[in-house]
């Protein structure tokens, strides 16, 4: 135990109790409360400023707070409270696995994807085409599957595709293109004001509280999530949330970090950690 000194610096009219000092341990600092005695006018002179370190005990602490309580006889009698801040992780870390919903474009859909070999698998001319079809203005020709390109047009769009006719509208003559069955099935749900499907993809979630500041990691990189979540096997991760927040000058971090996992991720848009 630090010896103890007798008077606290400021006035030698205040004296510390010979209970005084009064310690405390726990995982990751030291508390210590420390009470003198003497004339309040010289207490309220010479208060201790919040902050500063006691030079006297080792290792440095830092006053956190005091309190003042007069007695009789003009004696009063002041009580200050000091930590050190604390460090290293205080808790063993939690972790969390949930199932968000996720909003993909139609077209992605297995069912219809390119290269995913689904019921309708689209070709690349099969998107060409349906990005054309799409603007189609004359709702005759929309609700058959169909849009015109105006003949004259030396670069419709629509790669190998040959007209299935033709069709003149203000003395302009269009060539009329007709979907394949399977991009007429995704067209047919677009008719139908469908643009989108959901499904649910896992988030690994870890949460740790720590004195010591938290590293910022970059997110948007693949990243396989600590083993010790349990992430759901069989997807793709990425680091998708880094949070810390601090609560008071001698609160600890919270430092929260996800993992959002996805059946495919494109490698070539998004880097490994």
């Amino acid at each position: 135990m630090p010896a103890q000194t007798p008077v606290w610096l400021g006035s030698t009219a205040i004296t510390e109790c010979p209970d005084s000092p009064q310690w405390s341990w726990d995982a990751n600092r030291i508390s210590v409360t420390r009470h003198y005695e003497g004339p309040i006018d010289a207490i309220m002179q010479n208060q201790p400023v919040n902050g500063q370190a006691w030079q006297d005990i080792p290792p440095a602490v830092l006053i956190t707070r005091f309190s003042v309580t007069p007695k009789p006889g003009g004696i009063g009698h002041i009580e200050v409270y000091g930590e050190t801040p604390g460090t290293g992780n205080s808790a063993t870390p939690t972790y969390e696995i949930e199932w968000v919903e996720v909003d993909r474009p139609l077209i992605m859909n297995p069912i219809f994807a390119v290269g995913g070999g689904g019921t309708y698998e689209l070709t690349a001319q099969d998107v060409a085409m349906i990005g054309k079809w799409e603007e189609e203005d004359n709702f005759v020709l929309k609700t058959a599957y169909q849009y015109k390109v105006p003949q004259d047009n030396t670069n419709p769009g629509t790669g190998d595709a040959a007209p299935t006719s033709t069709t003149t509208v203000n003395g302009v003559t269009f060539n009329v293109y007709t979907l394949s069955a399977n991009a007429q099935a995704y067209a047919a749900k677009r008719l139908k004001g469908i643009e989108s499907y959901r499904l649910w993809a896992p988030v690994a979630r870890q949460t740790i509280e720590s004195y010591d500041l938290p590293s910022a990691n970059p997110c948007g990189v693949i990243e396989a999530p600590p083993s010790a979540i349990g992430a759901p096997s069989g997807y793709t991760y990425q680091r998708s949330a880094q949070r810390a927040t601090k609560t008071g000058r001698w609160g600890k971090w919270q430092q929260q970090q996800e993992w959002q996992g996805a059946d495919t991720i494109d490698t070539d848009l998004y880097p490994s950690a």
